[in-house]
């Protein structure tokens, strides 16, 4: 897809990332306490956003790829081609935009939509993958086990109603400001 948005170039932790909102993402990912790479290498030609790696054992894999698109370009076409493009690699798909947190049908918070890597080596299609705490995301996939963890300690946000989940916003709008006046 061809982007109209032209990204800025924004400085975070000594990287140059190629846009701030690749930035934010990986200023909200230290304040998770998630370990990350930005642009780590090629994977099937393509050079994904992040990857990140998760401490769990209880995946086929704890590999994470990560691509941080603008929310108007990241409808089902683009969702697709982003799954396909990592079709056979043993890994978690996680798309993220600049919409970064709603509420699902289920009143759960959603940090954005991805892809889970089975044992047949297969990809499951997208869906909402829903954050059930601040160190912890999973799909309803993955309900037993989270696939990320943190340091801090577990916090839980998956109701709309609690107001802990407001959270998750300050962390993001922390973010927003930490990188916002990078070059």
């Amino acid at each position: 897809m061809e982007y109209s948005i032209t990204p800025r170039e924004t400085k975070y932790n000594d990287i140059l990332f190629r846009s701030r909102l690749e930035a934010k993402w990986a200023c909200f990912f230290d304040l998770v306490g998630w370990e990350w790479q930005y642009e780590p290498s090629e994977i099937n030609g393509y050079n994904p956003d992040f990857i990140i790696k998760a401490k769990s054992k209880a995946y086929y894999t704890n590999t994470i790829i990560v691509e941080v698109k603008p929310s108007v370009y990241l409808d089902s076409k683009e969702k697709d081609s982003i799954i396909r493009k990592y079709h056979d690699v043993k890994a978690h798909i996680l798309m993220l935009s600049d919409i970064p947190f709603w509420v699902n049908s289920n009143s759960n918070i959603c940090i954005g939509y991805g892809s889970q890597y089975v044992n047949n080596q297969n990809h499951t299609n997208y869906y909402d993958i829903e954050m059930k705490c601040v160190e912890d995301f999973g799909s309803m996939c993955m309900i037993f086990d989270g696939m990320i963890y943190g340091d801090c300690e577990r916090k839980w946000f998956t109701m709309s109603d609690d107001p802990d989940h407001n959270a998750i916003k300050k962390l993001w709008n922390e973010a927003s400001n930490i990188t916002k006046f990078k070059v």
